[in-house]
Parts: structure tokens; sequence; C-alpha cells
């Protein structure tokens, strides 16, 4: 993992946002395969009324697939055209 913060969102009362970036496809699957990471997302709903992950980037069939089987929506936001220093 590159880059991992929790921001609040527009100063609403209990809306916030993961933001994370990772090197890799691989970098993501290791994440997942986290046994800490899943038992923080079983625990998460129980907090909230939603969870939903953004990827802003291009991934890999695998990774989709795996992205697919996850509990909660998964939205994939492919990159065009753009620049990023990460």
């Amino acid at each position: 993992m590159l880059h991992h913060s929790f921001d609040e969102l527009d100063g609403k009362d209990f809306d916030f946002c993961w933001s994370e970036a990772y090197k890799n496809d691989a970098a993501l699957f290791a994440h997942l395969a986290n046994p800490v990471v899943g038992a923080y997302l079983e625990d998460h709903g129980k907090l909230a009324d939603k969870f939903v992950v953004e990827i802003y980037g291009t991934i890999g069939e695998p990774l989709k697939k795996a992205c697919a089987d996850l509990p909660f929506p998964v939205h994939v936001y492919a990159t065009k055209l753009g620049y990023s220093r990460l």
C-alpha cells in the first residue's frame, strides 16, 4: 500500500472515506487476503449503513473477478488518461 488515509467528507457527521493506493494488482490481492482486513470488513458492516469500494485505475481480469466476489459493491473506474506521482 502506497497511500492510506481516513477522511471526513463535506463536514457531514459520519460520512467518511478511506483512500488507499496500491502499487499493482498483486498488492491489492495481498491486502484483500490479509485476515485482519477480513475481520475489519465484517465488523464494519455492523457500524455502517453502507459500504462501497471505488477503484480508480485499470485493473486486470483476475482482480476484477475477485472484486466481483466480495460481499459489498465494488465500482471500477478505469483510467483513460492521466498522470500520477505514486
